[in-house]
């Protein structure tokens, strides 16, 4: 990257953080109004997607084309993928607010504090600043002027990122279609990738990251925007209320705790026997 797309580079990230900030900020007074914070699940995939579309309009004349359109495509592939199943996973349950969210607001009425501000604290705000963060391989390969192509570890990138966006895709569906089926209710799913790891599609949406971190990978100065991979993949795997969802699946259903003894939390590998303690 030439140090004269600095001050190019340096104006997107201030919109960019503009507009995620923005953006999560209008949400919350809308959560407001109808009582429910889930539009920033629903905002989630698509701000990334959002945020690459900025990014790559600014850059217009600027970079090599071939890089700006593959990471761009990937980040709206995955993004609108990633929302059109939440939006639908909520029509589902009846347009219900997450129980996530619930809790915090009886984590805020017990405090004493005011709701509508802690959601924002715990939610929108902190949302948008992670989104911006965790965009940056997004925005900065765009501005790159070398190598004119795609190097090897850009495609490697590419393919990290396919494996990881179709298996968290099937998983998504594997498990909508097993809560669908009244015959399942009670019932844990532990087929197909959940045979391997209890989150398989946070590991596939892990995946996603590390891809697209790769594709950044192209030109050195990628590897500065290390840190949204790792905060992504920390994400998924230590703080995505994996502990709480645990704990509430294992209360409901009673195969549960068993599932948990044989079965990797995050990274898949083979399950052990039933019964056996781990």
């Amino acid at each position: 990257m030439s140090a004269d797309l600095a001050p190019g580079l340096l104006v997107n990230l201030l919109m960019t953080a503009v507009l995620s900030l923005g953006v999560q900020f209008l949400l919350w007074r809308i959560s407001i109004k109808t009582g429910d914070a889930t539009l920033a699940d629903w905002w989630w995939g698509l701000g990334y997607g959002t945020i690459a579309l900025v990014t790559y309009a600014h850059t217009a004349g600027v970079g090599v084309e071939s890089r700006k359109l593959l990471i761009t495509a990937c980040a709206l592939i995955w993004g609108v993928r990633l929302s059109a199943h939440l939006v639908m996973r909520s029509r589902a349950d009846g347009w219900r607010e997450l129980d996530r969210y619930e809790n915090y607001r009886k984590q805020a009425a017990a405090a004493g504090i005011d709701a509508d501000w802690y959601i924002y604290r715990k939610v929108f705000g902190i949302q948008g600043i992670m989104m911006w963060i965790t965009s940056l391989p997004l925005q900065v390969t765009q501005f790159y002027l070398q190598p004119t192509e795609l190097g090897p570890v850009a495609m490697i990138g590419l393919a990290v990122w396919t494996i990881g966006f179709f298996m968290e895709a099937l998983c998504d569906w594997q498990l909508g279609r097993f809560k669908a089926d009244p015959s399942n209710k009670g019932r844990v799913l532990d087929t197909g990738f959940w045979r391997y790891t209890r989150h398989p599609n946070y590991f596939g949406e892990a995946l996603v990251w590390w891809g697209i971190f790769l594709i950044a990978c192209d030109h050195w100065v990628g590897l500065f925007t290390i840190v949204s991979p790792l905060r992504m993949h920390h994400r998924m795997a230590y703080r995505q209320g994996i502990g709480w969802l645990e704990a509430k699946m294992s209360n409901l259903r009673p195969e549960y705790a068993d599932y948990i003894r044989r079965t990797n939390r995050f990274y898949p590998w083979f399950p052990k026997r039933r019964g056996t303690a781990r």
